[in-house]
């Protein structure tokens, strides 16, 4: 009797050709590719929402607080100020540099940029001194400080970032005599007379321009101008209380 002995062929191996194989590794890039940039435009798109955002930011603290500071400029509270106090804020209640770059302004106030309300009761008013200038990309303000001893210092506290330059200039009367280019503001003084205070309110600056040079928001942008405008508060509501004095025979 024969035997049947199987023959035993050896199994086929099968794998990816190297047409194949290059066609996967091309796909995987292309989708890395893919995956990288679209990161990539996020990131960007991200970083670009961030400084829109710091510009706005930026926009929106200096309408609303470095406006009203420069609003208060000039107040007198005659009932907390000694007479060389009321003085000082009348001979020059706001100045600015030679360069325009800087300005400084007193009231009477419960407490400067630098110390917020001063020690002590935050209902006692004292002058205030405050110098605004832009410096290392950064709205500055050197303010008074009063500790608890009543020792009078000089501090300098950032107040916002974004900024590349600012620019100061004041809003003046047509033909003021007062000062030829209006790089000061004077206010009457102790001792002067009611025409003196009239005229001198007719003639001194009633407000003040303010350029704002903000950082691109872009990598390629360029730099965002903005120009705001405050006026003197204390100075315009003054004017309007003469304006309706009739003129004395």
């Amino acid at each position: 009797m024969n035997s049947y002995i199987p023959t035993i062929h050896p199994s086929r191996s099968t794998g990816f050709s190297l047409v194949e194989l290059l066609l996967a590794v091309a796909l995987g890039i292309f989708l890395i590719g893919g995956v990288i940039l679209i990161q990539s435009s996020s990131r960007a798109a991200s970083l670009e929402g961030e400084r829109l955002s710091r510009v706005q930011e930026s926009v929106r603290f200096n309408s609303d607080f470095l406006v009203r500071e420069m609003r208060n400029a000039g107040f007198r509270d005659q009932l907390s100020l000694t007479i060389a106090e009321f003085n000082l804020i009348g001979n020059e209640f706001a100045s600015v540099n030679a360069d325009g770059d800087e300005v400084t302004i007193r009231y009477s106030g419960r407490g400067s940029c630098a110390e917020g309300f001063r020690v002590g009761s935050m209902l006692d008013s004292g002058i205030v001194t405050n110098r605004y200038f832009v410096q290392d990309g950064e709205l500055r303000c050197e303010g008074t400080v009063v500790d608890e001893d009543g020792l009078i210092s000089r501090r300098t506290v950032g107040l916002a970032t974004g900024l590349q330059d600012i620019r100061f200039k004041f809003m003046c009367p047509a033909g003021s005599t007062i000062t030829s280019d209006c790089t000061s503001c004077p206010l009457w003084v102790n001792g002067d007379d009611f025409d003196d205070e009239r005229s001198i309110l007719n003639e001194t600056c009633y407000g003040i321009r303010i350029g704002l040079l903000l950082e691109p928001v872009g990598p390629d942008a360029n730099p965002v101008p903005v120009e705001l405008s405050a006026a003197f508060r204390n100075i315009v509501l003054g004017k309007m209380m003469w304006d309706a004095v009739p003129d004395l025979p």
